[in-house]
């Protein structure tokens, strides 16, 4: 990520960490301290799932997966991480893994601002960051509201770089008519 885009995140982060405050604030003065209580511990939630994101061991693709919150906040979406390792050793150059893991997040984040959608589905980023296949798997789960062949165009480009630093990715979509998608980023470690 460049300079620039650090910026807008420390500005997103500051914007949403403020917000926090005036909520918390409004219901303080409005005596209601259960209601003050309740969003804190949500706030305490929202932090904690980002704990094993800012503790990766590549800083560059720690930075890609907080821009790409921002990305997913901005379509709505709902993200959860599971992360069940730090990425030490990983042989992948920092700047082309965390390019990976953001041009990633855009493509996803774009199509799912595309729509449509129908009433009951909200939308959703499952993210695992583990071990896979001997490689360090950063794995993504999300509703495509359209048809795949652009996501697949753009999915190509992502791989055709990592594939220059050893890395690369796949992709799945479902056949079904649920339109889940996967697309998994595999990193070379040592």
């Amino acid at each position: 990520m460049d300079a620039y885009k650090y910026m807008e995140l420390i500005s997103y982060l500051r914007h949403n960490f403020l917000n926090h405050l005036q909520v918390l604030s409004g219901y303080i003065q409005l005596g209601k301290n259960e209601k003050a209580l309740q969003y804190l511990q949500k706030v305490n939630v929202d932090f904690k799932k980002l704990t094993g994101i800012v503790h990766l061991d590549v800083p560059e693709v720690a930075g890609a997966f907080l821009a790409g919150e921002e990305m997913a906040a901005s379509v709505q979406a709902e993200t959860s991480y599971n992360v069940q390792c730090d990425l030490k050793g990983c042989t992948i150059p920092g700047p082309a893994s965390g390019r990976a893991v953001l041009d990633c997040m855009r493509v996803i984040t774009d199509c799912m601002a595309s729509g449509p959608y129908n009433e009951k589905q909200y939308l959703w980023l499952e993210i695992y960051v583990k071990e896979k296949n001997n490689k360090y798997c950063l794995s993504f789960n999300f509703i495509s509201p359209r048809d795949v062949d652009d996501l697949i165009i753009s999915f190509n480009k992502i791989n055709n770089e990592l594939s220059l630093h050893g890395g690369y990715l796949k992709w799945e979509f479902s056949q079904d008519g649920s339109r889940l998608g996967q697309v998994e980023i595999f990193l070379s470690y040592n």
